[in-house]
């Protein structure tokens, strides 16, 4: 699941890889929700952008049920895309 990633995000993936589509609007952060938690442990994960950002992108929260990604100056995300993977115990 995807919040609040702008209006009408998209995700192309599963609990370990994808390629999220952020929504158009304001979208200061995007937040990944796994459909399953991973188990005990933080997955370790990376991101990639696919799409020009005018920032570059980072982690601003990560748990065992959903990361959260923003750009370091708080920059819109908005109709951009990045991939994502994580690897972890699910």
């Amino acid at each position: 699941a995807l919040s609040p990633c702008g209006s009408t995000p998209s995700i192309d993936g599963n609990d370990t890889s994808g390629t999220v589509t952020v929504g158009t609007g304001a979208a200061a952060s995007c937040t990944v929700t796994f459909a399953a938690p991973y188990s005990t442990n933080v997955p370790h994960c990376a991101v990639t952008p696919s799409t020009a950002f005018a920032d570059f992108l980072y982690f601003s929260s990560r748990s065992t049920s959903a990361f959260t990604v923003t750009t370091a100056s708080g920059v819109s995300l908005a109709s951009g895309q990045f991939d994502y993977i994580c690897q972890g115990r699910l």
